[in-house]
């Protein structure tokens, strides 16, 4: 009993001083973040890469304010045009300046090519962080332009109440969905010196991520705009401000292609709403994450005619606004 009375003891003492700390975080793992989208229609192209952090001694929002826990210290990125193997050397640019928010905006690091890319070709992002030799990869083929824009028709076209517009189009190329808005662009006057207080504008979307049926191109797609939807949208979105006057100038028409890969990003990036939260995750960069895909924005611009300035200084939603 003595003998089993002293074992007891021991183990007491060998279990009472035992670790009973949880480590929440694994051993250190180099995790690089990637966001690219190659389009058409822009003269450079940028490709944002950070790094992940966690760290258990000090707060996110700490670290999230030091640059040298955002970026990577010495990388090689290039992208290779796969069809003809050309090769473009990305550089380091930090001109670009970043909207304040939770993350620190005193260094903005982007990196940057400025050669044109082609629609029918497919396109290799490569990634080496020359101090740790990792490596990380994503591939993606390029949106085209939609085609075939007949309407609205002309330069420009009326605002008018009760009337119809129609945008109709043949989409491009490798697009899987669709964004459509217009732009509304004004400019704003001091009433009184007639001076040019500031240049504005506000989207009024039309469709959001639709989907087309292929990747083909070329598929017919039209959608239809009530008139009094978009001359009520710029009564409420514009605030009454005593002493301006504004002019319309621009109503744009903005056809926004999604590559397959972008779109289930932005549909798995969704808020969720039903009563399973957990959301999967995707990523379609090789050892990383984040996406390398391909948009393209094109743009109609369609000037502000005498029969919209007309249907915008007398119409009861939007007469109150200062329209000259």
């Amino acid at each position: 009993m003595k003998k089993l009375f002293y074992i007891f003891i021991l183990l007491v003492g060998i279990f009472s001083s035992c670790k009973n700390d949880i480590e929440l975080n694994a051993n250190y793992k180099e995790i690089v973040v990637v966001y690219g989208l190659l389009d058409r229609n822009d003269t450079v192209h940028y490709v944002r890469i950070q790094r992940a952090f966690q760290n258990t001694n000090t707060t996110a929002f700490s670290i999230a304010q030091k640059p040298d826990s955002l970026y990577f210290d010495s990388l090689e990125v290039k992208i290779t045009d796969l069809t003809t193997n050309q090769i473009y050397i990305l550089t380091k640019d930090i001109s670009v300046i970043k909207d304040s928010g939770y993350f620190q905006n005193k260094l903005n690091i982007l990196y940057r090519f400025s050669d044109p890319i082609t629609s029918t070709h497919r396109y290799r992002l490569d990634i080496n962080n020359v101090l740790t030799g990792n490596m990380v990869y994503g591939e993606t083929v390029v949106v085209g332009n939609p085609n075939q824009i007949t309407s609205p028709p002309g330069d420009t076209f009326d605002i008018l109440p009760a009337k119809k517009i129609r945008a109709t189009f043949k989409s491009g190329i490798n697009a899987r969905s669709y964004d459509i808005f217009f732009r509304f662009k004004y400019n704003e006057f001091d009433s009184i010196t007639g001076n040019l207080n500031s240049q504005k504008y506000i989207d009024f979307y039309v469709q959001r991520s639709g989907l087309t049926s292929s990747l083909n191109g070329g598929e017919d797609i039209e959608q239809i705009i009530e008139s009094d939807a978009l001359i009520a949208f710029i009564g409420n979105s514009i605030p009454v401000i005593p002493g301006i006057k504004r002019v319309a100038t621009f109503l744009d028409a903005y056809y926004a292609g999604a590559a397959d890969d972008l779109n289930v990003y932005l549909d798995v990036s969704k808020p969720s709403i039903g009563i399973v939260q957990k959301k999967p995750e995707f990523t379609n960069v090789i050892n990383g994450y984040g996406v390398f895909s391909s948009r393209n924005v094109f743009v109609k611009k369609h000037p502000v005619n005498t029969a919209t300035q007309k249907t915008l200084r007398e119409s009861a939603a939007t007469k109150l606004l200062g329209w000259k």
